[in-house]
């Protein structure tokens, strides 16, 4: 769990290498979502808005092919808000 200085959209809409990414469960898509990729002390993850439907075992797939599984899921708030939710990989 983290806190971020602003809010969700705006941390996402801030950084201009966000991408498309696909996220599918039992192998059916859920959700195209944009995200960005970064890491922190828990490891590699794609951060996506919050109520992203994203949970741990589910594949996430970019527009150039890369798929990442998910390990597990964390998120990170705004003024006590969920903001962020975090797949990791």
């Amino acid at each position: 769990m983290g806190f971020l200085p602003i809010p969700g959209e705006m941390y996402l809409n801030d950084f201009p290498d966000k991408s498309c990414y696909f996220i599918y469960r039992n192998n059916k898509l859920i959700v195209k979502s944009y995200g960005l990729t970064n890491s922190d002390e828990d490891g590699k993850h794609i951060a996506f808005l919050y109520g992203t439907n994203v949970v741990a075992g589910d594949t996430i797939q970019s527009t150039n092919g890369k798929s990442y599984i998910v390990k597990f899921t964390d998120t990170d708030y705004y003024n006590e808000n969920p903001a962020i939710i975090k797949a990791y990989y």
